[in-house]
């Protein structure tokens, strides 16, 4: 329903589902944004979204999806480089944010094909570019989480004391690389670089 545009969310839940009823309000706090919990009784929650779809154009949110996700790229190698757990555990932390943007970002293209709001009101100049942002948003969302898994992965090496330098430069030059693929398809989607997009496969 948050998906689909309400604004008001009532969930069912028995009262004994005391698991449940913590996994939902987790769920909520970590991956949605502007939500809040309006009733919290013996058999349902109800929710209400404050956040309004046109307040942050889609531009804007791909675009940030994009920093967050090219820094958890950096932040897990150099977490384990640095055999810094705190950093590694930040980039653990950020992929819930990216979530929370990604759900959003469907959101607000949902509200424009239903026609909740008009397309230019989020951002887009025709309906053809919904399915555009809704695949790059996806796949931002799901490198986001191939560096999450990269932290958790070098959370684990450091903490059980493995020892990587033999691979530290080629792992180094290896994120290099992914991170420059990463950005720059990212510009090439938004300023709707064709040509530049078809040299890039050509190049990698």
């Amino acid at each position: 329903r948050y998906l689909f545009g309400y604004k008001v969310i009532r969930i069912e839940i028995p009262s004994d589902a005391k698991k449940l009823r913590e996994l939902v309000k987790r769920v909520v706090s970590r991956k949605m944004i502007g939500v809040e919990l309006l009733e919290d009784s013996d058999r349902c929650i109800v929710l209400q979204v404050l956040v309004n779809v046109e307040e942050l154009p889609v531009n804007s949110v791909i675009q940030r999806m994009g920093q967050v996700a090219a820094g958890m790229i950096d932040d897990s190698m150099e977490g384990l480089f640095t055999r810094n757990v705190s950093l590694l555990e930040d980039v653990t932390a950020r992929d819930d944010f990216i979530d929370k943007l990604y759900l959003y970002l469907l959101r607000q293209l949902n509200a424009g094909v239903r026609g909740f709001v008009g397309i230019e009101e989020i951002g887009l100049k025709s309906l053809e570019e919904i399915i555009e942002y809704a695949v790059v948003g996806k796949s931002i969302e799901r490198s986001a989480d191939h560096a999450q898994k990269i932290a958790a992965n070098a959370k684990s090496l450091v903490e059980t004391e493995v020892s990587i330098s033999a691979l530290e430069e080629e792992l180094e030059m290896m994120t290099k690389l992914a991170k420059e693929i990463f950005q720059n398809s990212i510009r090439c989607f938004m300023s709707r670089d064709r040509n530049r997009a078809l040299e890039m496969l050509d190049e990698y």
